[in-house]
């Protein structure tokens, strides 16, 4: 597909692309590339003619991999599936390494928290999970994925099966499942 030629000073005053985006993977796999002359490095990508940077999907984990510096799961939303990749950072081992006895009790715990709960997303994700995903688009090998910046698991959804696929929130999810 052809990139489309964007001015820059069109980036800025369209709200929208500063904002992330709810879509559905199948939208997703068909934005169109852009590029901007003046701007080298920018990624971006038009929907409906808007510049869509960071976008927001649902769906539930068909495939998982987890790898010592990165989870990669694949999405499945009922309209498509996509990688997604969670690479993991050095926030976690920065906070173990630091020296915790000349805080106050409070605050230690607090921290003690805050790192159970870092160390309790990077665990990964198991297949048939319904997870809500935020990240940025990139490309690789000529195929759309997301970036992740943040994930959670959602519980206490409702949603049942109608024959052999299940239905949520009126989406129709594929049947098949990939194991790795």
């Amino acid at each position: 597909m052809e990139p489309v030629i964007v001015e820059e000073r069109c980036i800025g005053l369209d709200p929208l692309s500063r904002s992330t985006m709810k879509l559905f993977v199948q939208d997703i796999l068909h934005l169109q590339p852009a590029i901007c002359p003046t701007l080298k490095n920018a990624v971006m990508h038009i929907f409906k003619g808007h510049v869509v940077n960071r976008v927001e999907i649902m769906g539930i984990i068909v495939r998982a991999d987890k790898r010592a510096k990165r989870h990669c799961y694949a999405v499945d939303d009922g309209t498509g599936v996509i990688q997604c990749t969670y690479w993991k950072n050095s926030q976690n081992d920065i906070l173990k390494d630091m020296e915790h006895s000349d805080l106050p009790r409070s605050l230690q715990i607090k921290l003690a928290q805050l790192q159970a709960g870092l160390e309790e997303k990077e665990e990964g994700f198991n297949i048939g999970d319904l997870i809500l995903v935020r990240g940025g688009i990139k490309t690789y090998n000529n195929c759309p994925e997301i970036d992740v910046l943040d994930h959670r698991i959602l519980e206490g959804i409702s949603w049942g099966r109608k024959g052999s696929a299940v239905h949520i929130f009126g989406l129709k999810l594929h049947s098949k499942f990939y194991l790795v």
